[in-house]
């Protein structure tokens, strides 16, 4: 049997309560305990949402988030905005409850609907959302070209549909850094593969000091393109798929680096799957990256139809891999949003839902669709074992706060069945052992 077939299948939860509206161009991320949910577009009536919600891991409960500030609101240009967790670097997943936004848009999209603000973004433990903008220091922008060098006045351009990725990096000098590397986007009417540095000193004392480039001439080297996705590995940056609106697809047989030494783009000629050929042409798709694997996930092509499959590309050997045939998408979408846990699970929320192309039948769905990597820990299936058994009243008594992957003591219910009624409910710290050894 194949690694890939010991995978476990990507399964549709079903999930009760409150959820949050359908949606797409939203983005998501993780830490152990939470899936975080920011914005998404939303067409009945045509808005964007500027919201915030978390899903508990344990409970598979959705909570709106409020914010800490009702004076400091999240902005409205959140649909095909970019987002990163503080948490991610290079080779892991997300493990952090605060991420960097930058850009987006709004309706009517592009144009004077676009933005260019950086964001910092935390939902803190009682699901309470901070918020600030982060300003960059114009005095030591600068831009770099091979054949030339340019000082003065540089700011982020006001795009959406954007690539972005975080690394932290150690230079020559012994400082540093963190950086976010912006790639791609549109303004609506023009298509750019410009390529952004910011970052700051991680030694500096204000976490605000960040220093902006632009590490590519504008508009020469490559092809513009929105909707593509983008890891960092070694010295490159690795674009996959987007679009020029939907006359043109990149295709993934060969990739778009950029070489961040030589400041250029290069072409990769990837290795085909032995059986299934070439992932096809792809945008408004997701990955996610766990260490020197990228998983593609939905997406649509030139036939305008959502995509089920689910790919691996390996970083080393740039060699594409099908996973099996029958671990697909419940729900095929695009114009979703993908995640992936510290523990090695992938989370897909929303997106829009498109199978025919004879007729326009096109759907946003707020679906939580989720896939492991790997088995998960003894400890994470106690607790689902236990939650299990907790009658659904006195399951909304936890608190999100309190029932947490990442801290295995948490109050439960000790119950007595009389008649399948429940008598006698006592609340107990207790510590959560194997399956076998809880006694309730």
């Amino acid at each position: 049997m194949s690694d890939a077939a010991l995978l476990s299948k990507f399964t549709k939860l079903s999930i009760g309560g409150m959820v949050p509206i359908e949606r797409s161009g939203q983005r998501i991320y993780s830490d152990h305990d939470f899936i975080y949910l920011i914005g998404g577009y939303n067409p009945n009536p045509p808005r964007t949402l500027s919201d915030a919600w978390r899903f508990n891991r344990l409970t598979h409960k959705w909570q709106k988030c409020e914010l800490a500030d009702p004076a400091n609101p999240l902005p409205d240009t959140l649909a095909s905005f970019s987002l990163v967790s503080r948490g991610q670097s290079s080779n892991f997943g997300c493990s952090s409850n605060e991420a960097y936004i930058f850009g987006g848009t709004k309706v009517p999209f592009g144009g004077n609907s676009n933005t260019n603000r950086l964001y910092w973004i935390k939902i803190d433990s009682l699901g309470k959302i901070h918020l600030k903008v982060i300003f960059i220091l114009e005095r030591v922008i600068f831009c770099l070209f091979e054949l030339q060098s340019v000082s003065g006045p540089l700011s982020l351009p006001k795009i959406y549909g954007q690539g972005m990725c975080r690394c932290i990096e150690r230079r020559a000098n012994g400082k540093t850094f963190e950086v976010l590397y912006i790639i791609g986007g549109t303004d609506g009417h023009e298509y750019t593969m410009d390529v952004y540095r910011l970052q700051r000193d991680i030694a500096a004392p204000n976490d605000e000091s960040w220093e902006l480039a632009i590490l590519n001439e504008r508009n020469i080297d490559e092809d513009g393109r929105y909707r593509l996705e983008v890891v960092p590995f070694q010295n490159f940056l690795v674009t996959f798929g987007g679009s020029i609106s939907n006359q043109f697809i990149f295709k993934l047989d060969v990739l778009t680096v950029f070489d961040l030494e030589m400041r250029r783009f290069e072409k990769i000629q990837t290795k085909s799957d032995p059986v299934y050929g070439f992932p096809d042409e792809r945008s408004c798709h997701s990955i996610v990256h766990r260490e020197d694997f990228v998983y593609l996930i939905g997406g649509y092509g030139m036939e305008m139809n959502a995509f089920s499959a689910i790919w691996r590309f390996n970083l080393q050997n740039f060699e594409w891999r099908k996973i099996e045939e029958h671990n697909r998408l419940p729900v095929p979408v695009y114009f979703h949003a993908s995640t992936l846990t510290p523990d090695g699970c992938i989370f897909v929320f929303g997106g829009v839902e498109k199978q025919n192309t004879e007729e326009r039948h096109e759907r946003r769905v707020n679906d939580l669709q989720r896939m492991w990597l790997e088995p998960p820990s003894l400890s994470y299936f106690a607790s689902i074992s236990l939650l299990r058994d907790v009658p659904d009243r006195q399951l909304l008594r936890l608190t999100n706060e309190c029932v947490r992957c990442s801290d295995m003591s948490i109050p439960v219910i000790g119950r007595h069945w009389r008649d399948g009624l429940t008598e006698g409910l006592i609340y107990d710290d207790f510590p959560i052992q194997p399956p076998e050894c809880i006694l309730l």
